[in-house]
């Protein structure tokens, strides 16, 4: 997801969206504040990102590696990773 349109979401619906999805199942999430979403190289337009990052993506779920912009998602590290977004917009909007 872009920045523009991450920050631009209603952030604590979008927050219940998240951790109510966990309890339903485990999932990689690849929105938040990154090197990816901050640049607008990896964007056709904010809605629809280039195929490199579709294959990052897929390299990702498929080595299972996590890093800043592929997160695994459980029951159990939601809470911690909707936090990290939080401090994250903070300091974004400090910058």
């Amino acid at each position: 997801m872009h920045i523009t349109i991450f920050l631009r979401q209603d952030q604590e619906a979008y927050y219940n969206f998240l951790k109510g999805l966990s309890n339903l199942t485990s999932y990689w999430d690849f929105s938040g504040i990154n090197e990816i979403t901050t640049d607008n190289f990896y964007y056709y337009e904010t809605s629809h990102f280039r195929t490199i990052i579709g294959d990052r993506m897929m390299d990702i779920v498929l080595e299972g590696k996590q890093d800043d912009f592929g997160q695994w998602i459980t029951p159990q590290n939601i809470d911690e990773k909707i936090e990290q977004k939080r401090v994250e917009i903070t300091q974004y909007q400090k910058e």
